[in-house]
């Protein structure tokens, strides 16, 4: 019916709305009695100009027609236009943000605009490509705008998915901004996504309740709900885990059930501090070379001349992971060029008190970098804690062989031996077999808390050959059970899944739930470190 109201009132429709083609005008209402009475009462004059069925009728209708379209393309093509050079605008903008260089913006304009004769000259179109160029909008307040408004939406995407997941995980650290301002930390994890939450600036003191405070107003003010925590990682800190007022214990009073990690890799950094001595000794005589430019400057130009392997030592950081290693197995490596210099310069430590506790120190800490490599990155839980338990039988290997005088996985501290002319036979390792047994000792004691989740572990690394009257997995029977009537196929094809894959399309929602929690689990702050690292704090 609607069809014939351009024939009998010029009224056509637009947007799923009636359309006046006489005065441009909108009807609220699509019925037939409404659309007749605004022809007959404002449009009278039209039906006594151009009656209908009359010759005039026609074309007239077609004109009107005709005319709305020729505005809507004009309308269409000017939008069009301002919204791609907008879109284009948006995304310069993120690129910029990515690569953190807000400077490029006009030159990137302008090697458009210059790279645009070449590109483009024999297009018919090359004005009109170039003039798109010149309308994109770079001034350094738009760019801060656009980069504002992406930065909002992705958070608010972000919000979303963390308010509509069952379980969330959350790595916390601080640290001091170049302005002295501590700055927390946040991130989120949760079975699919793991994100950067939030930088929380801490202006006053950096107590536990401070950081209590921060972290729950961050969460009211996204109308976020802590009761979804399942977990919190921190670096060890007094102001994190203090027994009293600590920030987990307070926030553990907030959310019950929470489990705690204390981050792997700091758990592993303390054990660096063995046998500080020498180190302090080493990082002496690393200060003094490049405490003084000549020195430092003399000691390259002496490494060239000895045509050293490298041209230089590498200083030491406490903050950034752990560089002790590598501190170490340069400083030997350079030990007599350094022994050398230090007598040019009639230094006081020429002569190091014990090679052999330097070597054998160098040896240990590689073995720990190797597995600071293995515990960075976005890994779960499972895996970070299968590599500390390898690392573990490691130490008790490298211990046996060290009382058997097999020095296999001690190449340095075999170096200094045959250097000194002490046999084998000779060789009184004691203090350096005992030093694995503490290390030992130590990881056993700071991954206690973690053997409770021992039997969950193993769940969720192998569902299919698990042991389904496992005492302390009753609640999962039922579930562990579906398990075992599953298609061979539907089983095998699991079985090459990673752990993430195989709990997303795991039948199951109690396991499903069960398994989101704990691969949630951050194993450390590795990421909030990246973070703190990326914008140079």
């Amino acid at each position: 019916a609607q069809d014939c109201w351009e024939w009998d009132f010029f009224v056509t429709d637009l947007k799923g709305k009636p359309f006046c083609l006489i005065c441009k005008e909108k009807l609220s209402v699509p019925k037939r009695f409404n659309v007749q009475r605004h022809y007959e009462t404002r449009q009278s004059v039209f039906e006594t100009k151009f009656p209908t069925g009359s010759a005039l009728h026609a074309p007239h209708l077609q004109i009107l027609k005709s005319s709305l379209a020729s505005q809507q393309r004009v309308l269409k093509s000017a939008i069009s236009e301002s919204d791609v050079v907008t879109f284009a605008s948006y995304r310069i903008a993120w690129l910029l943000a990515k690569m953190q260089n807000y400077f490029q913006r006009e030159s990137i304009k302008e090697c458009f605009i210059e790279s645009s004769d070449i590109l483009f000259e024999d297009f018919k179109n090359r004005e009109e490509i170039i003039q798109c160029i010149r309308s994109l909008q770079l001034s350094k307040r738009t760019i801060c705008r656009r980069v504002n408004d992406i930065a909002d939406e992705l958070a608010n995407q972000l919000f979303h998915i963390i308010s509509g997941s069952d379980a969330i995980s959350i790595a916390l650290d601080e640290s001091k901004d170049n302005q002295d301002v501590a700055q927390l930390c946040l991130w989120d994890n949760e079975l699919n996504t793991e994100e950067f939450t939030e930088l929380v600036g801490l202006h006053g003191r950096t107590y536990g309740t401070d950081i209590m405070e921060a972290f729950m107003h961050f969460f009211k003010t996204h109308s976020l709900s802590v009761e979804k925590i399942v977990s919190i990682t921190t670096d060890g800190c007094p102001s994190m885990v203090g027994v009293n007022k600590g920030f987990v214990t307070l926030l553990s009073s907030e959310v019950p059930n929470l489990f705690s990690v204390h981050c792997i890799i700091h758990q592993e950094a303390p054990l660096h501090k063995v046998r500080q001595a020498v180190m302090d000794k080493v990082m002496q005589i690393v200060n003094y070379i490049y405490a003084q430019p000549l020195h430092h400057r003399q000691f390259v130009e002496l490494l060239d001349q000895l045509d050293s392997k490298y041209g230089d030592l590498i200083l030491h950081s406490e903050v950034r992971w752990l560089s002790k290693g590598k501190v170490l197995e340069r400083f030997i490596a350079l030990l007599p060029a350094i022994c050398q210099f230090l007598v040019q310069c009639s230094h006081a430590q020429a002569e190091l008190d014990d090679e052999n506790w330097l070597a054998f120190l160098t040896d240990l800490t590689c073995h720990l970098n190797t597995l600071n490599v293995f515990l960075q990155g976005k890994n779960h839980l499972p895996m970070l804690i299968s590599n500390v338990k390898r690392f573990m039988l490691h130490l008790q290997l490298t211990s046996t062989q060290l009382q058997s005088r097999d020095f296999t996985h001690f190449p340095h501290l075999k170096k200094a031996l045959d250097n000194d002319s002490i046999t084998i036979n000779q060789y009184e390792g004691a203090p350096h077999v005992a030093m694995p047994n503490v290390m030992f000792e130590r990881f056993q004691k700071h991954f206690s808390s973690l053997d409770e989740l021992k039997t969950f572990m193993s769940l969720l690394q192998n569902p299919f050959d698990f042991d389904i009257y496992n005492s302390s997995t009753k609640i999962f029977e039922e579930e562990l059970l579906n398990i075992r009537v599953l298609d061979d196929n539907v089983v095998h094809n699991l079985r090459k899944a990673s752990v993430t894959e195989i709990w997303k399309t795991f039948p199951g929602p109690v396991l499903c739930l069960c398994a989101a929690k704990l691969l949630s689990i951050f194993g450390s702050t590795y990421t909030c470190e990246q973070m703190f690292s990326a914008i140079g704090i």
